[in-house]
């Protein structure tokens, strides 16, 4: 399940840029006007048929979203999430993680005398990912068991909201969709499939970070396009920023195989014979994220996790 934060009001912008790693500007106006002006043509045609439709779904026509890291004054991990753009309305946090009330009090600390609306709306949309890069909008909207379309959806800027997972390409679209409305997805991804997505590309999310104890750079945050070194200003960025210039990481993330199931597993120690090199974070089968030691994941390395062999691999593609 994926909580839902609405941010608006006139320093909407200036309050999540001065806070989050990545840069809010990326959510230009000019990127969304197109969009949006061929989905509002949806509704004014009289008797909109599926291929009007069909014209005011095609794949560039998604909302934009960045991935942004909220940190501590010191650097460390607090939240990750995504950010959508609704025109010039409001803002979106998209927070993938049962730590939504810790977001909301903080957020709600950081506001002083902004003149910004913090809101939770979880409770208005559900929310569901598809597959790569072959989901398209029309996808979203064409359910496949009746082949009808929601028009009413595709022209309300607000009723229907598709993102493009910014973190890896082709890897998924995250869709929000108003409760009061049909879902016009008839097979989206289980929360296992999408858990297997993620460690095949490498991405970690939620309970994989260490609450206030992990460093953003640990976790891939360049190779995910959820940190901005040239953005200027924001909570912990001095640190981050030291770390990127100055020091390599010692410890990384990885993924890792083994021979049988490492579901049970999640959260215990990887040894090195009797060295404790690293944690085991979320698994798929006989897949999982690790945090680990650099020198610990050499070619040849005996790793172990509960008395299981592991087998360490850097990049998504191997």
């Amino acid at each position: 399940m994926r909580f839902i934060i609405k941010i608006s009001g006139a320093d909407a912008y200036k309050f999540l840029q001065g806070m989050v790693s990545n840069d809010v500007g990326k959510l230009s106006d000019a990127s969304l006007r197109g969009a949006d002006a061929r989905k509002q043509s949806i509704l004014t045609s009289e008797n909109p048929s599926p291929i009007d439709c069909f014209a005011g779904a095609r794949n560039d026509e998604m909302d934009k979203a960045i991935h942004a890291y909220l940190l501590t004054p010191q650097g460390k991990y607090l939240f990750d999430f995504f950010i959508v753009k609704k025109s010039d309305a409001f803002y979106l946090i998209v927070l993938p993680t049962e730590k939504f009330p810790e977001l909301l009090k903080r957020l709600k600390m950081y506001k002083l005398r902004s003149d910004v609306v913090i809101e939770d709306v979880s409770s208005q949309f559900f929310e569901m990912s598809l597959r790569g890069a072959d989901a398209t909008k029309q996808s979203i909207l064409m359910s496949e068991a009746s082949g009808s379309i929601d028009c009413f959806a595709v022209g309300r800027n607000d009723a229907l909201i598709a993102f493009t997972d910014p973190r890896v390409e082709n890897f998924c679209i995250h869709v929000l969709v108003e409760k009061n409305l049909q879902s016009p997805i008839s097979a989206p991804l289980t929360p296992q499939q999408y858990k297997k997505l993620r460690i095949d590309n490498l991405i970690p999310e939620g309970d994989d970070f260490e609450y206030e104890g992990t460093y953003i750079l640990q976790y891939r945050a360049i190779e995910t396009n959820s940190v901005d070194f040239k953005k200027g200003c924001y909570v912990g960025q001095e640190v981050t920023a030291r770390m990127y210039h100055k020091t390599s990481v010692r410890k990384t993330l990885y993924k890792v195989e083994a021979d049988e199931n490492l579901e049970s597993h999640s959260g215990k120690e990887i040894m090195q014979d009797e060295l404790v090199v690293g944690k085991l974070l979320s698994a798929s089968s006989r897949k999982a994220l690790a945090f680990l030691s650099v020198d610990a994941a050499g070619e040849g390395s005996q790793l172990t996790c509960g008395g299981v062999k592991l087998k360490a691999v850097l990049s998504s593609s191997q």
